[in-house]
């Protein structure tokens, strides 16, 4: 008979996850999160710009989730709370008519519009903000 008491990879993902949850779903902490960002294009022409965006994030030193699934911007975006991605980032036609992207916070909701411009310099700040120093 063998017993393990030691600290492993699924015991951290089960200690994380009952630390930081709500009704929709986990909330990572950045060092642990999947994705530093989720992307949500909303139409042909936002997949466009999510993979030039997705570009820019790289060259920041981010990971992101370009989730262009065939379902409705609604299921993307409880899928993103659910799996609990830092930053999820909205991509659609107003955004892309108004030069702007859409950013919110999974940990509190809160909310920012962007100029594309500044986009990915804004979210790389938000992502590091969301580490610990």
């Amino acid at each position: 008979m063998m017993g393990c008491y030691g600290i492993g990879p699924a015991r951290i993902v089960a200690a994380a996850i009952e630390q930081s949850y709500d009704d929709r779903g986990c909330i990572w902490p950045a060092p642990l999160a999947p994705f530093d960002a989720w992307l949500v294009p909303i139409g042909d022409e936002a997949i466009v710009a999510a993979e030039r965006l997705e570009g820019e994030l790289a060259e920041h030193g981010l990971t992101v989730m370009i989730d262009d699934r065939p379902q409705g911007p609604g299921a993307r975006f409880a899928d993103a709370d659910l799996i609990g991605v830092p930053l999820r980032v909205t991509l659609g036609k107003r955004t892309i008519t108004d030069g702007t992207v859409d950013v919110r916070l999974r940990r509190d909701g809160t909310e920012e519009t962007l100029p594309v411009e500044q986009a990915a310099a804004r979210i790389a700040d938000l992502s590091k903000g969301l580490r610990p120093r």
